[in-house]
């Protein structure tokens, strides 16, 4: 057990490395040649003010279309590496995630989200950031929702950080999609157990969600011991538990 559970956690570092490898890339590639193409195009539009009016429509289209291809790079290279899930925390790099995700999703994305979190270890929040994101992809590329829910909070009493994914979409057969990853291209759900299960998490999939005849709802419970950057953490957490 212990010989799979190092073998797992390696290939998790190097997918984490290629990850940020392709987002380093991206950055200083297309990127930047999109972000000087736009420049161009909107230089070309100023130009073509005395030219034909289709002259000046070809261009903002062309414009437009650059736009859009720049806005979703940028987004694909936050889901790859966001770098404010170092700095600020995973409160912020979800928030900010949420915001990212304006224009693109066709549903409405509903944040119920405490003001803090105690310090995780940067390793630990992005893993929950990642199986949060591919949830919430999920729920954009199949459900064909309306709303969809994001919560996250501490159950004091079970020591244990939640967060779930609720969506009201048509939902699908789990047990199915998970038992034929390969046939169907369901990765990105192995992916979520694999990292859930390095956080001794529980991670557990419901659709029809409870209470409901469609939409999917996923619940993720972590240890707040496998969370916390330090052990002061864990124990400064604690006494905040006893107190309550």
């Amino acid at each position: 057990e212990t010989d799979l559970r190092q073998e797992q956690e390696r290939i998790i570092r190097v997918q984490e490395q290629e990850r940020h490898a392709l987002a380093q890339a991206l950055h200083d590639g297309p990127t930047a040649t999109l972000g000087a193409v736009i420049m161009s195009l909107e230089t070309a539009q100023r130009l073509a003010q005395d030219q034909s009016e289709r002259l000046r429509e070809e261009l903002a289209y062309l414009t437009d279309l650059a736009r859009e291809a720049y806005r979703e790079l940028r987004q694909r290279l936050f889901e790859l590496r966001p770098v404010i899930l170092q700095t600020r925390g995973l409160l912020a790099a979800l928030r900010s995630y949420a915001t990212q995700l304006q224009g693109v999703i066709q549903f409405r994305l509903h944040l119920e989200l405490p003001q803090a979190l105690p310090e995780f270890s940067p390793q630990a929040a992005e893993a929950v950031f990642v199986i949060v994101q591919e949830a919430i992809n999920n729920v954009n590329k199949h459900a064909q929702a309306e709303n969809c829910w994001l919560r996250l909070w501490v159950d004091e009493e079970a020591r244990a950080l939640i967060a779930e994914i609720e969506d009201d979409g048509r939902g699908f057969d789990v047990s199915r999609v998970e038992s034929s990853y390969d046939e169907r291209g369901s990765l990105g759900l192995l992916g979520m157990r694999e990292r859930a299960n390095l956080l001794n998490a529980r991670l557990t999939i419901q659709s029809p969600r409870p209470g409901h005849a469609h939409g999917t709802l996923v619940r993720l419970e972590v240890p707040l011991e496998r969370l916390l950057a330090s052990p002061e953490a864990a124990e400064n957490q604690a006494d905040r538990s006893a107190r309550r």
